[in-house]
C-alpha cells in the first residue's frame, strides 16, 4: 500500500464517517481514522517487507495538518461571521446583529477590522455588506463544508 493510497482511503473514510454521523466529537473520530490508516499503511508495508517508519512518519504529519484544516473550518470566527453575512438577504448584517451572534470572547472587533482592511466587507450606516471577494471566499467556505457535511 502506497502512502498516497493509504491516505486518501483515510481521507474518504474519514470524510464519509462525518457525513454519517455528524461533526460530534470530529477530533476523536479523526484520530481514530488517522491511526487505523497507519497501521494499515504499516501492516501493509511490513507484509510486503518494506520499512515503513518514515512513510508512518510522513502520513501522521499529513493527517494532522488535515486534521488541523478541518477544526479551524469548523470553529473559525471568521468564516462564521462570512457565512452570517452570506445567509442573509442581500448578503448584508447590522454590526449589532453579526456580533450578537458570535460569543462575546470572538474577538469580533479584531476581525471586523482585518476583514474590513482585506476587502471582505464594507461598513455603511450601521450595515456591513459583503464585497464580491467576500462573497467568493463565503461560497467557497460553504461548499467545503457542505462536502463535509459539517453545515
Amino acid at each position: 500500500m502506497t502512502l498516497a493510497y493509504a491516505f486518501a482511503l483515510s481521507l474518504f473514510c474519514h470524510i464519509g464517517i462525518c457525513r454519517a454521523t455528524r461533526p460530534t466529537k470530529f477530533v476523536i473520530k479523526s484520530l481514530a481514522v488517522g491511526i487505523v490508516g497507519i497501521i494499515a499503511l504499516a501492516a501493509a508495508n511490513g507484509f510486503a517487507g518494506k520499512t515503513w517508519i518514515l512513510e508512518a512518519y510522513i502520513f501522521f504529519s499529513a493527517w494532522i495538518l488535515y486534521v488541523m484544516a478541518f477544526i479551524n473550518l469548523l470553529n473559525s470566527v471568521t468564516l462564521s461571521m462570512l457565512s452570517l453575512l452570506q445567509a442573509d438577504i442581500g448578503n448584508t448584517a447590522s454590526r449589532a446583529r453579526l456580533s450578537a451572534a458570535l460569543s462575546d470572547d470572538s474577538g469580533f472587533d479584531e476581525r471586523y477590522e482585518i476583514m474590513e482592511q482585506n476587502g471582505l466587507i464594507i461598513h455603511r450606516d450601521n450595515t456591513i455588506t459583503l464585497t464580491p471577494a467576500g462573497l467568493r471566499l463565503a461560497q467557497a467556505v460553504s461548499l467545503v463544508r457542505k462536502l463535509l457535511a459539517i453545515c
